[in-house]
């Protein structure tokens, strides 16, 4: 393969080996495999291009060439180098985009699709990939990017160019199919840290994604010409052999060589060239991901018959997706789960749907639904699926069924607000009808506050509190952080049916600058853990717009209240603690 001349060439990739690195297969069958769904159409660029020019090149629309150092990752660059040019012909501009987020998150949202493997491994059997270690194919990162992944830029989450090593985090001094990580709780220790996913990774404007891709043989030299002249370049995965590297041109290996092919790779064909009339000098042009080359521009030359020998499996995008925001990342991490004052540890490393064209092609019409993993005070698992919009999150335990497949729900129903910073809150209703409030954080610990008198009445809400809205994007200049007061009881505020059900306080809400309210609480008098506030604006301009929050004093706590905005233009959480 070609010399690498700004460094050391990595060692020959096994990119393409298989993207289920926990359930290994043997590079007979997923090469089977993969030229199985190379065999696809050329959609769009059929007979406008019957004949090609003699030579094609795209190289104007790349972005810089990178590299990808010592990792196995060239899978990720040949992929986001396709979206960058594709997004820069519509008009983006020259992005970088983030490799680093799409081998973490790609392998950590992975499900392995085979039910009756994962169940067999129990509750806790691992059902992803760790974000530290590579695999796949560049192809299938194009119709992963087409059916719900995205990427931000690589500011936002940049790449790590050396192997991860005990050094980063003691579990990766093993293998990916070491013991260590037959746990999914093991490989969420990796893929959920902070270090490694930031928040600022799963919070930013926009995402980058692909609208529609097809696949093309990689083995056919006259199909990928045409696609090449249709402006669109081409992800291709092949066999990769040492005789390739420092070569004018890479050739495929003779007759009886030894060690020919010795492993996979992935590089973005981005032109070819037959104007010599000798074609054992026509070429592919190529973006490797191994830094520039000493040929023009960097970029590296492919012979058509190596092409043809070695070819895997080969895409090209065909229409790019608007860049927005992905506001359901914000739910993904590992959070300290408080529910009535009962604690654990909720892992979310799943978007539901994001698998599901996975789940499809091993089990038809199963909902992937999948959320993550909750661990309660003794370490014992239960798989939590539910569903995501840009607002809140619902999510199921279920005590009688640890082991829920990817679209089962049952059990307790969680129901909480879009997090703000490292906080989200809301309440649950178990099985029985009863309902509590609740919350979560990424904080190592949330102190309790002072004691609420017993028994629980409007009375007892007497008093001086901390509250934290959790609001994100609703208008009408919402409440956010400070000090909460309720002053007296007060029923003069309700109406005759609400006093048939609530007893009322009224009080203020000071933010941490200016900011003042007007508060009206109301305590369900057959449930007092219940009570809802309505707040309206005061300072530092009057505002005519009522936030309302439905809220519950944690049972097993001292004095924590914790619950979520309930009507059409509030649905922020809340969490206020006694002072």
């Amino acid at each position: 393969m070609t010399a690498n001349l700004t460094g050391q060439r990595p060692a020959i990739e096994n990119g393409t080996d298989t993207k289920d690195n926990r359930w290994r297969l043997s590079r007979r069958q997923v090469s089977a495999a993969l030229l199985a769904t190379a065999a696809a159409t050329l959609s769009g660029t059929g007979a406008a291009f019957a004949t090609v020019p003699d030579h094609v090149d795209l190289s104007a629309d790349q972005t810089p060439l990178k590299s990808q150092g010592g990792r196995t990752t060239c899978i990720t660059f040949g992929a986001l180098a396709a979206l960058e040019a594709a997004l820069g012909r519509a008009g983006l501009g020259r992005l970088n985009l983030s490799e680093q987020f799409l081998n973490h998150v790609g392998k950590m949202t992975w499900l392995h699709p085979k039910w009756n493997e994962v169940v067999a491994k129990g509750e806790d059997g691992p059902e992803g990939q760790v974000g530290a270690f590579a695999g796949g194919g560049g192809p299938d990162y194009i119709e992963e990017l087409s059916k719900g992944m995205k990427v931000p830029e690589d500011n936002a989450l940049p790449y790590v160019d050396h192997n991860y090593t005990a050094a980063d985090h003691p579990h990766l001094a093993n293998a990916w199919d070491n013991w260590t990580f037959w746990r999914q709780r093991r490989m969420s220790d990796f893929n959920l840290d902070a270090r490694f996913l930031p928040r600022r990774a799963l919070t930013q404007h926009s995402y980058y994604s692909v609208k529609s891709f097809a696949r093309v043989s990689a083995t056919d030299v006259s199909a990928i010409e045409r696609v090449l002249a249709s402006h669109r370049e081409v992800v291709w995965d092949f066999r990769s052999v040492d005789r390739g590297a420092g070569a004018t041109i890479w050739q495929p290996c003779g007759p009886g060589e030894a060690n020919c092919p010795n492993g996979s790779h992935c590089m973005l064909l981005i032109g070819y060239d037959r104007r010599d009339r000798d074609s054992s000098k026509h070429y592919f042009l190529a973006k490797n991901s191994w830094g520039p080359t000493a040929h023009p521009g960097g970029f590296t030359r492919i012979s058509y018959e190596y092409v043809r020998r070695n070819g895997i499996a080969a895409a090209y995008i065909t229409e790019v997706a608007r860049p927005a925001a992905w506001p359901e990342l914000a739910f993904v991490g590992r959070w300290n789960l408080n529910f009535d004052g009962h604690h654990g540890l909720l892992d979310i490393y799943h978007i539901p749907g994001i698998a599901q064209w996975r789940l499809d092609r091993e089990s038809p019409r199963i909902p992937d639904r999948r959320i993550g993993s909750f661990y309660d005070r003794d370490g014992r698992a239960f798989r939590v699926n539910g569903r995501m919009t840009a607002d809140a999150i619902e999510f199921y335990i279920d005590a009688r069924n640890a082991n829920a497949r990817w679209d089962q729900l049952g059990g307790r129903k969680f129901v909480y607000s879009r997090p703000t910073g490292i906080m989200m809150a809301g309440y649950h209703t178990d099985p029985d009808g009863g309902v509590y409030g609740g919350f979560a954080t990424q904080a190592d610990a949330f102190a309790d506050g002072s004691r609420t008198p017993r028994p629980l009445n409007a009375n007892a809400y007497v008093g001086s509190w901390h509250a934290d809205f959790l609001n994100f994007n609703f208008t009408g200049s919402p409440p956010s952080s400070g000090t909460l007061r309720l002053d007296r009881v007060d029923n003069s505020f309700l109406t005759a049916t609400e006093r048939a059900t609530f007893d009322g306080l009224s009080g203020s809400f000071a933010e941490a600058g200016a900011g003042r309210f007007e508060v009206h609480a109301l305590v369900d008098k057959r449930y007092p853990a219940k009570i809802i506030l309505r707040l309206r604006r005061l300072a530092p301009a009057p505002g005519t717009a009522r936030f309302e929050v439905t809220a519950y004093h944690l049972n097993n706590t001292n004095g924590i209240v914790a619950g979520k905005g309930t009507t059409a233009d509030y649905g922020a959480g809340l969490v206020i603690v006694r002072h």
